[in-house]
C-alpha cells in the first residue's frame, strides 16, 4: 500500500513534470490543476520581477518562469517565498547572455521583495551614546532596520531599474553600461520601500555595521575609501531616516 509520503511525492513530481504518466484516472482535470499551479507561480514570479520581465520582454520571461518553477519547485506554502534563485537561473539561459546585469537587477528586485515583507522597527534612544566613555564608544555596535539590504554592482543598476518602472516616462533615454558602479542601500524604514545609491564611504561604513562589527572597525573602513567622510553627520541622518534603529555595547 502506497504511504501518504509517497502519495505526495508522486503528486508533486506529476505536476511539475509532463512526463510523468498520469496521475489520475481523469488526466484532464489532473492538467488543469497542473496549470493553475504553474501559472500561480509565474505569476508570483512576474509580481516580484517587473524590470527583469520588461528587460527580457513577456514572452521570453514567462517561458523561463515556468522552466524556473518546474525545476525549482516551491518548498514552502507561502507564496512570498518563492523566487529566490530566479536571478542565478536566468544567468543560465542563453536568451538572456547580452544582458550581463540581468541578475544584478533580479537581485535588487528580490531584495526590495524582502524588505517590503521585513519586520518594522521602532527607533532607539540614542542621547545616551553621548555619556559613554570613549572607550565603550568604540565598542558600540549600530543595529540597521531589519528591511535593510546592501547591494554592489559593477552596472549603473539604478539607473536600470529606474527605466524600466511603469511610472517612468518614455523618452527614449537609454543608459550606458559605462556610467559606472553602484552601491544601494535597500530598506523600507517605514512604509515604502526606498533605494537610496550610496558614495564609497557610507557604503562600506553600513556594510560593516551589517556584518556585525563595531562602531570603531565600521569607521576605518569607511575612512580608508572616503577620508573626508564627515561620520557623525551621516551615522545621525541614518538615525532619522529609520536605517539605524538601536545600538548596544
Amino acid at each position: 500500500m502506497t504511504s501518504l509520503r509517497e502519495l505526495q511525492r508522486d503528486f508533486a513530481g506529476a505536476l511539475f513534470d509532463e512526463r510523468s504518466p498520469d496521475f489520475t484516472p481523469q488526466p484532464a482535470r489532473f492538467q488543469i490543476y497542473r496549470n493553475n499551479v504553474l501559472s500561480n507561480l509565474v505569476d508570483a514570479l512576474a509580481s516580484v520581477y517587473g524590470a527583469v520581465k520588461a528587460l527580457v520582454g513577456d514572452e521570453f520571461f514567462e517561458h523561463a518562469a515556468e522552466r524556473y518553477a518546474r525545476r525549482t519547485p516551491s518548498l514552502s506554502g507561502n507564496l512570498n517565498d518563492f523566487g529566490a534563485d530566479f536571478g542565478a537561473f536566468l544567468a543560465t539561459l542563453p536568451g538572456a547572455s547580452d544582458l550581463p546585469y540581468l541578475g544584478d537587477v533580479a537581485r535588487l528586485e528580490w531584495s526590495a521583495h524582502l524588505a517590503l515583507l521585513a519586520p518594522d522597527a521602532g527607533p532607539a534612544d540614542f542621547s545616551a551614546l553621548a555619556a559613554l566613555a570613549p572607550g565603550e564608544q568604540e565598542r558600540v555596535r549600530l543595529r540597521l532596520h531589519p528591511s535593510v539590504h546592501l547591494l554592489e554592482s559593477p552596472y549603473p543598476l539604478l539607473r536600470i531599474w529606474e527605466l524600466c518602472q511603469p511610472d517612468t516616462p518614455q523618452t527614449g533615454a537609454g543608459v550606458s553600461l559605462d556610467e559606472g558602479a553602484a552601491r544601494l542601500l535597500v530598506a523600507r524604514p517605514r512604509l515604502k520601500v526606498e533605494i537610496t545609491e550610496l558614495t564609497p564611504g557610507p557604503f562600506a561604513l553600513l556594510a560593516a555595521v551589517h556584518e556585525g562589527q563595531g562602531f570603531a572597525v565600521a569607521c576605518e573602513r569607511a575612512l580608508e575609501v572616503d577620508a573626508g567622510l564627515d561620520i557623525p553627520a551621516f551615522v545621525q541622518a541614518q538615525a532619522a531616516a529609520g536605517v539605524i534603529v538601536d545600538w548596544e555595547v
